[in-house]
Parts: structure tokens; sequence; C-alpha cells
């Protein structure tokens, strides 16, 4: 493994090295060889591969600049297995300027196709360096797993790092990329229908990219973007786009689920976040429209806008379902959501898109290098500073093995379990995970597992063995708060099992795992010991200091739990197979199903010629019984009604157990499976009262309580039921906008939407929520109208008029206006406006104004819809509008039902959002 220099080499500054380099790669350089560049040298070429465990680095802030043609589209260097590419400078001297600003720049005008760097073997890192110039791709990977990118800069170009199909688990760590002519991050789907999986973006920043920050038109399922700041980016911070070409874009691995965003900050964008599907061939049906992206949740996280002109949405949804967010801080003018319903017709479209916005505020106006504390691109004066690669921001088991025990003549007896101890958590079964986010089992955090030595025990059988699989998990990501973490995966066939505490950690590692065997899994800690059983063999043991007592993580069965802030849900690595009867069992290599019980052993009588004087023998203890338990049914009849719910009494008896005995109650269904708590045993009966199941949404359930003995283990079982009361009857609901709208009484702040067939119907029920700056004059609030009585299908507007509102409805000559005067500034108001089957009416703040029979329909209404304003300034199908609005209009719904139902969707649609009366 030579180090060759370039000045050993005979390189001169500036020189045009592309033959002495092509020439060194076929003749003399090897894998593991390092090549420093002492200098800046010109080079060309096309696929100069970088053999395996190549280091590529410089020094003084050397590199190479790249020349560069319109058409060559080659890449320069192709980078194999654990190449390293380290504090090096790559510039395109010959591309075009980076000044362009459109949305469709074009290649050989704006850019030239050159890949600098492809990416075609695992464990590949590019670390300290700088790429700028308007070429294709700096970084593009079409093969290649375990990328690493770390504090890297980015310039220019069209695609500055694209990821390809099966190009998984790439961490993309304290990097910056700046005014790329498309987007930062780029990922697509390849020719076998693959795209990447399990990114991680963690601290970095993209800014003024002409695009998005981030684009995941070929997936990013199970990805991860934390600590991570977009600013100013032309379209989104994010684009979480799905698009669907033939039936082999529906791959599981192309999907955009399961991902996670956390702790970063959207500023001065028009959108934070947008969500997107593109349906080209028409591929997406009632059968497979589950497909769209879904699973993605936005959390702790700022979206700011600072231009008071320009106006910034932090949620653009086209289409998709369970996209939510939590703890967000809106600064300056940020609207919080507009969902489209673009492309999926299907009501799954638009399910559960919604969140909480914890903090309004103002404009913080901080420049934008003070909102980021990373450096980038090569160090002064040399090579990176750290020339080993650096610790990952996520736990890593440790890369020796532990040693294995010095062979003895006669091996001494591994040390056997000991009595059971307290059973603290179980799980029995099988358990099926597919590598999806929604087949993974998250616990919430308890006292219970508050212990400082415990045994997990578990089985597997894995389906594969390729790539990082979490198994079992008590654990979070970083090293700032490690109280204890446990965590159990496979990673390319070889089991890592690690405990840590604070920054010191041991790791057990077992390699040749197969797929579709059977293994068993005991790992332990306590008495200062940690402990790993594989397959009933002890592989090691260790002495190490790691206690559960503060240990506030969540437990994850199927995943791993770097995917999470410490003290809160979250995972990453889903497991693909079966996890079977996992327990958790207190104290140190205890076990945890006990063999029969067997006696203590008398002593062998002794003979005895002489009396003894005082004989006070002790009896010898009786074997404890297995003990038994039994649940008592909940409020007699297993049958909870609405009322009790938030406060549920569960006990029952046992047997054979001393008072002190600890009861585990368990609560599984409907996707929960979580400890509810421990009661203690005293007089043979037990109970754990005021128990809150009101988070509950389910109608079926099962108590599982659990005890133990010296002897063994008994569990007890009762499954109860949810009477619910007769859910309201459920609407299709024709067009929604979520959140508050700004209008400020001129035209720019319109809303105007075109005609669509969903909104041709015989019945609607049209809410929303006002508040008006001023009421004087003539204000339309929302209208789908147009001007003059010549053609008038189904008219309806909704205005101020000097304090007075009017809702009117309109069918050719004939209408039918209801008035509401006191209208005052600066106060909410509600309004449902009804109408079909042969009537109209009017709900506001709570009460019905008033109903009439009326005739209409919109079923034949081709008027846009405006909102802020009054459509008497169109003709009939035109765009236009007069009347403009001053103040916020919110919560505006469309629901297919009619007056009938009016009332209830009046009073849902003021539950909604943060109306006050």
């Amino acid at each position: 493994m030579a180090v060759w220099y370039s000045s050993d080499l005979g390189w001169n500054s500036g020189q045009d090295v592309s033959g002495e380099i092509g020439s060194l790669l076929a003749n003399r350089f090897k894998a593991g060889d390092t090549l420093v560049l002492e200098d800046t040298y010109q080079i060309s070429g096309a696929n100069l591969r970088l053999p395996k465990d190549f280091t590529l680095t410089a020094v003084d802030g050397g590199g190479f600049d790249v020349r560069t043609s319109a058409k060559d589209s080659s890449a320069l260097f192709v980078l194999s297995d654990g190449v390293t590419i380290d504090n090096m400078t790559f510039t395109a001297i010959d591309a075009p300027g980076t000044g362009y600003r459109g949305a469709n720049p074009q290649s050989g005008t704006d850019y030239h196709a050159k890949r600098v760097l492809v990416v075609d073997g695992d464990d590949v890192t590019i670390e300290d360096s700088a790429f700028t110039g308007n070429v294709a791709m700096h970084v593009d990977v079409p093969g290649g797993d375990d990328l690493t990118i770390r504090s890297s800069y980015f310039e220019g170009g069209f695609y500055q790092v694209r990821l390809v199909g099966g190009a998984d688990d790439a961490r993309i760590l304290s990097s910056h990329f700046r005014k790329s002519l498309g987007d930062g991050i780029k990922t697509e789907g390849d020719n076998t229908d693959h795209g990447p999986q399990r990114m991680q973006v963690i601290d970095s920043f993209f800014d003024h990219n002409a695009r998005d920050g981030i684009d995941t038109a070929g997936g990013f399922r199970d990805g991860h973007v934390q600590n991570s700041v977009f600013y100013g980016n032309g379209v989104s911070g994010m684009d979480i786009k799905s698009l669907y070409y033939d039936s082999g874009d529906l791959n599981p691995t192309k999907m955009n689920s399961g991902i996670v965003v956390e702790g970063s900050q959207f500023i001065n964008s028009p959108n934070g976040v947008v969500v997107t599907v593109l349906d080209r061939g028409n591929v997406l049906t009632a059968a497979n429209v589950d497909a769209i992206p879904h699973d993605i949740h936005v959390t702790d996280s700022i979206f700011e806008n600072t231009s008071p002109t320009a106006g910034m949405r932090a949620f653009l949804v086209k289409d998709g379902y369970d996209i939510t967010w939590d703890d967000l801080t809106f600064n300056g003018e940020v609207a919080e959501l507009r969902f489209m319903k673009a492309e999926v017709p299907f009501n799954l479209s638009g399910v559960n898109v919604q969140g909480d916005v914890a903090n309004y505020g103002e404009p913080r106006n901080v420049d934008a290098s003070d909102l980021w504390a990373y450096d980038t691109g090569p160090n002064a004066g040399g090579e990176s500073s750290s020339p080993e690669p650096q610790p990952e921001p996520e736990p890593q088991p440790e890369p020796q093995p532990q040693p294995e025990p010095e062979p003895q003549p006669e091996p001494e007896p591994q040390p056997e379990p000991g009595a059971s101890g307290g059973l603290l958590f179980q799980k029995t079964g099988a358990m099926e995970f597919d590598g999806s986010s929604r087949s993974v089992i998250e616990v919430a955090p308890s006292e219970t597992l508050q212990v400082d030595a415990t045994t997990i025990s578990f089985d597997f059988n894995a389906d594969r063995v390729s790539g990082r699989q979490g198994l079992v998990s008590k654990d979070a990501y970083g090293v700032n708060e490690n109280d204890g973490h446990f965590v159990a995966y496979i990673n390319n066939g070889t089991l890592h099992v690690r405990f840590q505490q604070d920054s010191d950690s041991r790791t057990f590692s077992v390699s040749n795992i197969d797929a579709h065997t059977d293994h068993s899994v005991r790992a332990s800690f306590g008495d200062g010991k940690v402990a790993l059983w594989f397959d009933g063999a002890l592989v090691g043991e260790s002495a190490f200091d790691t206690s559960w007592s503060d240990n506030a993580e969540y437990l994850q069965i199927g995943a791993n739990g770097w995917g999470s802030k410490s003290g809160e849900a979250g995972f990453r690595d889903v497991f693909d197979g079966t996890i079977s009867d996992l327990a958790i069992v207190e104290g140190y290599n205890v076990a945890v199903v006990p063999s029969e019980p067997e006696p203590n052993p008398v002593p062998e009588p002794t003979p005895d010629p002489e009396p003894t004087p005082e004989p006070e023998p002790e009896p010898e203890p009786t074997p404890e019984a297995q003990p038994t338990i039994d649940i008592a049914a909940l409020t007699g009849d297993n049958e909870l009604g609405e009322s009790e719910i938030d406060s549920v009494d569960i006990a029952g008896s046992t047997e054979n157990v001393q008072d002190g005995g600890q009861v585990t109650v368990a609560l599984s269904g409907d996707s929960h499976d979580t400890v509810l708590g421990t009661a203690t045993v005293s007089s043979g009966e037990w109970s754990l009262n005021n128990v809150d199941l009101s988070d509950l949404s389910g109608d079926a359930y099962t108590l599982t309580a659990t005890v133990a003995n010296t002897t063994g283990i008994a569990q007890s079982t009762e499954s109860f039921i949810f009477i619910r009361p007769e859910p309201a009857a459920e609407h299709d609901e024709l067009f929604a906008m979520d959140g508050e709208m700004e209008f400020n009484g001129s035209t720019v702040s319109v809303i105007e939407l075109a005609p669509t067939d969903d909104l041709q119907v015989d019945a609607a029920t049209l809410s929303f929520i006002f508040n008006a700056d001023k009421v004087s004059g003539r204000q339309g609030l929302v209208s789908k109208d147009a001007y003059g009585v010549e053609v008038n299908d189904g008219h309806f507007t909704s205005y101020l008029n000097n304090g007075t509102l009017s809702v009117r409805f309109q069918e050719g000559v004939e209408s039918e206006t209801f008035n509401v005067s006191g209208i005052k500034a600066g106060e909410d108001y509600a309004v449902s406006a009804s109408f079909g089957d042969g009537e109209v009416s009017l709900w506001l703040n709570g009460e019905l104004v008033g109903d009439a029979s009326f005739e209409m329909s919109w079923v034949d209404n081709i008027e846009y819809l405006q909102l802020g304003a009054n459509g008497w300034a169109s003709r009939s199908g035109a765009a236009g509008f007069r009347d403009v609005f001053d103040g916020t209009i919110g919560d505006v719904s469309i629901v297919g039902a009619g007056p009938s139902d009016a009332g209830a969707i009046h009073e849902a649609a003021m539950s909604h959002g943060d109306f006050i009366l």
C-alpha cells in the first residue's frame, strides 16, 4: 500500500496530468494505495477507475482543474469499493458560469454533461472536499451502498449529488449544497425499478438552489433529514416526489414513505416541503394507490419568511396521505398548508394530512452564514486533520471483535442462567416484519424497564441479511444523551449487539448469519458485566458498567432506534423477517423460560451415633409452586363505554406469589403494543387503577398480565371491546384548504381556482372561518359566481357589506339571500352555507341563521372559485373578481352533503383549527 506524492512524480503546478494519471492507474497504482496532490493540476479523461481502497487526497488546497466539453457525459473518475476522496478540490474550469436562475437548464448550453465522480462500489467516502462548476453532476451514484459524504462543499452543477437505484444507506453529513441549476441532492430509480433507501441527511445546508434542496423522484424510503437548513431555494427545501410511468414504479423500494424530518429550518423559499405525485402512465388504481407518498413526519422545525411581500407556504401537498407535523415554529408570514389532490382521484389522497404549529413569531432576519456553523471543503494548509474515518453521527459497532476465550484443554462450562427474575416485558409468538416502517413495533418508555440489570432474549429469522437491519433496540441518535443504550442489528450478514454508556461502548459480533435460518439471542448486562449468547453458546463476556435506570428511550422491535432523538419515537434500518418470543427479565444472565423446577438438594443423612444435645434442625425449604394469575373482566362484562375509557381499573388475583410480587400489565391490538404499568400483589390480589385508554381508536384489544416467582412465569389474557357511539355520517370532502390565508385588500392576495368536475354536484355544504380587518364597504369572502343573470347555473357568493354578512344562492333569475348584521372587525366567524334536496341554509357560529325552500345545484356550475373576493367581475366560465377582502379566511372546506347534514358539518368545522367563539 504505497503512498505517492505528486512532487515525486515530477508534476508541476497547472500541468495537464491526464496521460500520467491514466498510465499510473493502468500500470502502477494498486488497491490500498494513496495519491497525495501537493498542488493544482489540470485533468481530462473518461472513466478513470480508482482501485479498491484507494485514497485520493491533497495538501495546501491542491486538486484538479477539470477540463470538460458540452456533450461529454462520461465520468472523470469511477470509484471502486472503499475508495476515499479526501481534502480535494475539483473545479470545472471550462463549464458555463453559475449565474443561471431558470428552472429548466439545458445540457450543453447552461452546463456541461460531465460527471466528475461516479460511485461504483460500496463504502466510498468523500470528505473535506470542494466541487465547483456547472457540470451535470459532481457525484453520481448509480450503484454502491453505504456512501458517506462529509464536510464537503458543492456549488453549481445540474444535480450536485445524484443517487440512483439500489444506492442504499447513504450518509450526507455536515455538507453544503448551493447554487445548483436544478437540485442539491436528487434520487432516481434505475432500470430494475429500485430506488435508494435509508438515506440520512444530517447537519447540512442547502441554499439558493434553482429548484429544490432535495428532490426524491426516485424514492426516499425510510429517509431521515436532521438539523439541516434550507435557505432561499427556488421551489422548495424538499420535494418528496413519486413518479409513475409503469407498474415497476410501484416497487416498495421506490416509495416515499417512512420519512422523518426533524430539527431543520426552511427559510425564504416559496414552499418548505412539497409532496408530489406525477402519474405519467396512468398506473395508479384503487388497489395500489397506497403506494403514493405516506408516513411522512416533520417535527421540531422552523419555517421562516423574512420577505414583506413574497409569500411562503410550509407544506404544499399535491397528493399523499399520513403526512403529519408537530412542534413547528412559524416566523413571519407563513401559510401552513395547501392540499391540491392534483393527480390522484382516489379518496386515500388527503387522509391524515395535518399537524400542529407550536409557536408563531417575527422573522429573525439572521444572516444565512449564522444559521449553520460547519466548515466544509479542504482543510487549510493540509490533509484532513483526521485521516482516519470520523465517528459516524449515529452509533457504530466497534471495528474489532471481542477476543475469543483462550482455548483450554478442559473447557470450563459456560455460565448457566440463574433463577428466573421478574418479567419486565414480553411479546410472545412470531412477529412478522416486511422491511416497511408500518411493520415496526415501538413501545413507549416506562419505569418498568428502568433497571440496573436485565436479560434480553429473542429468536429471529431474517428473510435477507444484506444491508443494516435493526432487531431489538432501546437506543437513539447521537452521543449527547446515552443512558444505557442498547441495540442488536444485522449488517451485511453479521450480527452486532452493542451496549453503550455515555461515549463508551462494548460490541459483540457474530459473522456468517444466514437468511431463512432460526437463531436465538440472549444479551445481558448488570453487576459490571455485559455478555452475549448466540444459539445457546456464549459469544463473549466483558467488564462494562451500564444500566437502564436512566434510559428513557423507546423500545423498538424490528428496527434500530438510531433514527430517533433521545426520549422520542423514531427508528431506521427496518428488519425483513420474523422476531419471536421477545422477553426482558430483570437480572444479569437469568433464565427467561425456566425449566421444570427442581427441589433444593437435601443433604444425605450422616451417621450420628450420639444424639445431639439440643437438636434444632431447620426444615429444608419447600420448592415454591408454579404461579398462577387471573384478570377480572373489565367493568364486569369487558365492554367499555365512551364515558369509562379515561379511568379504567384493571384487577385480578394470583396464587403462589408472595406479597410484593410484581404483575406486568400489557395491552395489544390495533397496532398498539405497550406496557400499561405494574401492580403489586397483596394477599393474592392486585390492581392497576385509573388507567387512561382514551387515546385508543380501535374496537377490540387484549390485556396480558404476567407474574413470575422463582420457579416460573404465569400469564393471563382478557379481551375487551369499546362500545362507541355511532359515528356521524361521513361525507365526501370535495375541496379543502386547511390553515389560515391572509388577504390584504390587494388583488395579488386573492386565490382563484379553476372549475373542476369534483364540484359539479347536486348538494354541498361550504364552510369557512373569517376574521375581517375592516367591515366597511363590500368585500367578497368565498364565491363561485360570475357577472350577470344570463348564465346562472347554481351561482353562490358570500360577502360583507358595511358590517352585514350576506350569503346568496342563485339559480337562473331566482335567488335566496341570508343576511346577518352586526359583523365586527377583529372577531372570528364560522360560516356554513348549504344547498341540496330543494333547500338552502346558513349556519353562523353554531346557530342556524335560516333555511328556505329553494332549488339549486352546482351540476352545471362552471365558474371559478374565488377565495378573498367576489366573482361578480368575471364572465361566466372565466377568471375575474372584484371586492377584495381585507383579513383572514381559514379552514375552507366543501363537503358533498346538503342542509339536512349541515348542522353536524358546521359543528365539526367549528372544532377544526383555532376557531374561538
